[in-house]
């Protein structure tokens, strides 16, 4: 059976969501550049993009954008 093995989610400010990620949850994550940070365990990992041009403001309505 299929199953998620990555998740990406959009941060505007990647520190400011990196430092939540790492201490809601006790995540390790790993930078690749100043505009992206992953964690790294093999498992299902979550992927941080911090790059402005990749990190939308929902569409009225929750259309995602």
């Amino acid at each position: 059976m299929a199953r998620i093995n990555f998740v990406e989610l959009p941060a505007k400010n990647l520190p400011a969501a990196r430092k939540f990620y790492e201490s809601a949850f006790g995540w390790a994550l790993t930078d690749f550049g100043p505009s992206y940070s992953c964690t790294m365990t093999g498992d299902v990992d979550l992927g941080l993009q911090g790059d402005l041009t990749q990190a939308h403001e929902p569409a009225p309505g929750g259309g995602g954008g």
